[in-house]
């Protein structure tokens, strides 16, 4: 159900708030959990600060996008009311700050509200992270000086996390993730069962050989993986099914293929929970061309999988 729209909205410029929808949660959220080690606090406090955050955010995107099809609607437009109806629709499924592509049949004003709900909700991300990471600092500081350097490298390994994503947030990157070749990349995944990541020439892929659930389609779920940070929704030979065998499509990024190496950096219930270090780990070869990451996954259920593909020191 969509909130009524409140009289104090007009009155704030989005940038304000942009910063409410953030603010809001962080206070509230600081209390909530409880984790092995501080760090992990910090994380999931974070995350749930993140996606209370995006959620706020988009409920004057979706009231302004609803009238915006109630226009299209009165003026015998039904092809952009349906867009603009699809567009609401991929607000409102419960995957906060999920990236709504802007279709061909978007109409222009429909469109320029998705690229200010992107920028803003950019903002507000940047936002968030650079408070979060300034607690962690924090939490980095305090377990040094009670001396317990576990509780210190935890919170220096999730640092570097949000260190990442801030950079990806940061206006003014390379729009295309191929232009460059990297000597690092950092994915993530959902992944339940066996399943393979490739680096070719061209980038990067999934390979499901037996019947396990694609990346991020566990349990009727549809998450998206993320390569340093930028989401990315593999688009599947076979569509009509949630399992494999199957490959993906090629995510472009240059890297210093053939000379590579992996390593796990985490594996995790939730994205940025906290850390399984006893999974299984993980294993990589060439293999028909490819550089191949296995990722075996004999665990039970499906976990979030961090891993860091790095060029070759000679």
């Amino acid at each position: 159900m969509l909130l009524p729209r409140s009289p104090i909205v007009p009155r704030l410029r989005m940038s304000q708030i942009v910063f409410l929808a953030f603010a809001m949660v962080i206070v509230t959220s600081a209390a909530a959990f409880a984790a092995d080690n501080a760090a992990d606090g910090v994380m999931k406090e974070y995350s749930a600060a993140r996606a209370a955050g995006l959620a706020r955010l988009d409920v004057p995107f979706v009231q302004r996008l609803e009238a915006l099809k109630r226009k299209h609607v009165q003026g015998a437009d039904l092809g952009g009311a349906t867009a603009i109806d699809q567009a609401v629709k991929s607000l409102t499924s419960g995957a906060a700050g999920a990236d709504v592509p802007i279709d061909k049949a978007l109409p222009a004003d429909a469109a320029a509200i998705l690229r200010e709900r992107a920028a803003d909700s950019q903002r507000g991300l940047m936002k968030l992270n650079q408070i979060y990471a300034g607690k962690m600092q924090a939490t980095k500081a305090a377990a040094l000086k009670s001396g317990d350097l576990a509780g210190a490298n935890a919170a220096s390994t999730r640092l570097v996390e949000l260190s990442e994503e801030l950079k990806v947030l940061t206006p003014g990157r390379p729009a295309d993730p191929s232009a460059q070749a990297k000597d690092e990349t950092t994915v993530e995944a959902y992944i339940d069962g066996n399943t393979e990541l490739h680096v070719s020439k061209q980038g990067l892929f999934w390979k499901v050989v037996g019947g396990e659930s694609k990346p991020g389609r566990n349990d009727d779920k549809n998450f998206p993986c993320y390569v340093d940070s930028r989401k990315w929704q593999p688009e599947w030979k076979n569509k009509s099914t949630d399992r494999g065998p199957d490959t993906s499509e090629v995510y472009p990024l240059s890297t210093a293929f053939p000379n590579l190496t992996a390593e796990k950096v985490s594996v995790s219930e939730e994205r940025f929970g906290r850390n399984e270090p006893k999974h299984t780990g993980i294993t990589y070869a060439s293999q028909g061309g490819d550089f191949v990451v296995t990722i075996p996954d004999p665990e039970a259920g499906a976990y979030w999988y961090k891993i860091k593909i790095k060029a070759v020191k000679r």
